[in-house]
């Protein structure tokens, strides 16, 4: 493999440069009107890594595939080439973004036999969670695209966009600790949650929860009594988390009302689709119903509706960013914007993490769950940390036979 041929020295460089970007907060040098993302430090810092691998790459004649994201990558410029053919707008900056994040894959691959990555994520975890303290009691703002905020409105946000952004990485934090080690993983688990809760963030919540009681359920060994005990356990959790007062059960107290199914029904038969999409209606304001539904309603309603009025948008989507900066659902964006082509080669990735990665259906899980009300795989941060640890244990799993201390507990 290409990376291997790589010199001590430069892959122990790539690999902090990769720990570096993770934690360096976004901060744009460069706006680009409508988007909250720009040109960043980020993104010149990446370029500059791409001609370095890609000179290698030439020079060698091999590359590395990366878990087939390089293929979805090829299918989205394409996809996008063949919009700007068409006659149609298209949103170029998605598109590089995407292909930007495999050089994570690259990092986490020269990482492995150099840096420990347990040790790389209670760095990544540590420092998010000093910034949300600090953040939660008031002393420190944060950091958007925009720049620096001096405070910070409701929930914190750590070195990340937001509390969905900052909710996810410790979810992968938390997947990689018990994948690594099961000492004090109950401890681990009650310290990282804590702060996953402090967010607000509801899928990382749920995602957090679930990945507990797979991680218990494999372990196990009676799997059908331990199935039912997790599954009582885990509705008496969710019961006494939206039951008492904390920040998701805050945010959830209309969670279940079935006006929100009304409400989508009613505002999806209403709505009108325009040829070229500029704006979201506004969303219905509704007293009984939650809130942060109604804001995907209108967006929801709409996406649906515009990608089955065309076969073609159908099968091939309506092009990578067409729905700007947040529809707040990353499997809907994912279906109506690179199609049933591009949702299927993103599944093959993911099958792909499974077949070579040990326990790879964890991160895959960590991946998905979010991805049903967050837009993970355009997130800059989501997204690195996912390649990262992608990259990191693929390298393990085709150097050396991994987990053998997690086999054996």
């Amino acid at each position: 493999m290409l990376i291997n041929s790589l010199s001590k020295r430069l892959r122990y460089g790539f690999a902090v440069i990769g720990v570096f970007l993770i934690l360096l907060p976004k901060i744009n040098i460069i706006s680009v009107s409508g988007q909250t993302a720009g040109l960043r430090i980020d993104d010149l810092v990446m370029f500059f890594l791409f001609l370095v691998y890609f000179f290698l790459v030439l020079k060698e004649g091999k590359i590395n595939a990366g878990l087939g994201y390089v293929l979805f990558c090829v299918y989205i410029m394409i996809s996008t080439l063949v919009i700007v053919i068409s006659g149609r707008p298209a949103n170029f900056l998605y598109c590089i973004r995407l292909v930007e994040y495999f050089i994570f894959f690259v990092f986490g691959w020269c990482c492995f036999g150099r840096i420990n990555i347990v040790n790389v994520f209670w760095l990544i975890f540590l420092c998010n969670a000093c910034i949300m303290t600090l953040q939660t009691l008031g002393f420190i703002g944060g950091f958007s695209s925009e720049g620096y905020a001096s405070s910070i409105p409701g929930r914190p946000i750590g070195l990340t966009g937001g509390p969905w952004e900052v909710g996810f990485l410790i979810n992968c934090a938390y997947a990689v600790f018990r994948l690594s080690s099961a000492k004090y993983k109950n401890i681990i688990f009650l310290l990282t949650f804590i702060f996953v809760l402090i967010t607000g963030a509801r899928m990382p919540t749920l995602t957090h929860i679930i990945i507990f009681f797979m991680f218990e359920f494999y372990e196990s060994k009676n799997k059908l009594l331990s199935l039912i005990v997790y599954s009582i356990f885990l509705s008496v959790l969710l019961f006494f988390l939206l039951a008492f007062d904390n920040p998701v059960a805050d945010r959830s107290s209309n969670l279940f009302s079935m006006n929100n199914i009304d409400v989508f029904r009613d505002f999806y038969n209403s709505i009108t689709i325009t040829d070229n999409f500029v704006e979201f209606p506004e969303f219905p304001v509704e007293q009984d119903a939650d809130m942060s539904w109604l804001m995907r309603v209108s967006k929801w309603a709409y996406v649906i509706k515009t990608w089955i009025s065309s076969l073609g948008y159908i099968f091939f989507g309506v092009g990578v960013g067409t729905w700007g900066t947040a529809l707040d659902g990353g499997w809907l964006r994912l279906l109506t914007e690179t199609g049933l082509f591009g949702l299927f080669m993103f599944c093959v990735f993911l099958r792909n993490l499974i077949n070579v990665m040990h326990m790879g259906y964890i991160l895959v899980a960590v991946f998905s769950i979010n991805m049903f009300m967050i837009d993970i795989f355009i997130s800059y941060k989501s997204m690195a940390a996912l390649l990262f640890i992608c990259g990191y244990f693929v390298s393990a799993s085709s150097s050396v036979k991994i987990y053998e201390n997690y086999n054996s507990r």
